[in-house]
């Protein structure tokens, strides 16, 4: 995976998302930037879907806290007990609901944390540490 940026928990917001908005459109020859949060806690996981194919979790990294959705992913919840650290990789979204607008991060990817990862539009490569 190409991450374009590092950020933190608290740099996920809505402005972020507006700032990432203007490099519409997106697409095949354009691609949505991939950013990533280093070393963030587990704090909850919850699967649906008739399936239960699709997860959800909060996490956070000591400043804020951020919620991430993956689709089609049915197996990932057995590997995010709470209180597990990860480096998530993801495109960060607006969510409407019911009047309520929120920035949800898309899951990407992710790893365990403290594994070493290049940044900077480079390919994404764990390393044991």
């Amino acid at each position: 995976i190409k991450v374009d940026a590092e950020v933190c928990a608290a740099d996920v917001t809505p402005a972020l998302c507006a700032e990432i908005d203007r490099l519409e459109p997106c697409g095949q020859g354009n691609p949505a930037p991939t950013l990533m949060i280093r070393d963030v806690a587990i704090l909850g996981t919850r699967t649906f879907g008739a399936e239960k194919q699709h997860i959800s979790f909060t996490a956070g990294d000591g400043q804020a806290i951020v919620e991430a959705i993956a689709f089609h992913r049915p197996g990932l919840a057995a590997h995010l007990p709470r209180g597990r650290r990860v480096d998530i990789c993801f495109s960060p979204e607006i969510d409407s609901w019911q009047g309520q607008e929120r920035v949800r991060l898309r899951l990407r990817d992710l790893q365990p944390a403290s594994q070493q990862i290049h940044v900077t539009g480079l390919p994404m490569v764990a390393t044991a540490v």
